[in-house]
């Protein structure tokens, strides 16, 4: 899982703007007000369509993969 963060000048002032999962073969984003679904190829991709204005930047920022459950738990 993942964010994407967009930020104002030098890091002066960011938000959450999307959240995403990635999955092997492509990821899933969606904007946190609904308005925007992607399926790009990497979570990077997604970038373009939430930085295009002047002074704005976006980043992915990834969540905690430690605290993740394990896809294939160990059977006893």
């Amino acid at each position: 899982m993942f964010a994407v963060v967009q930020e104002l000048g030098d890091r002066a002032d960011g938000w959450i703007a999307a959240w995403g999962i990635a999955f092997d073969d492509h990821a899933e984003v969606i904007g946190v007000d609904g308005g925007v679904r992607l399926s790009v190829g990497t979570p990077e991709r997604a970038l373009a369509g939430f930085g295009r204005c002047p002074h704005l930047t976006a980043r992915v920022v990834w969540g905690n993969a430690d605290a993740r459950t394990p896809v294939d738990p160990v059977a006893s």
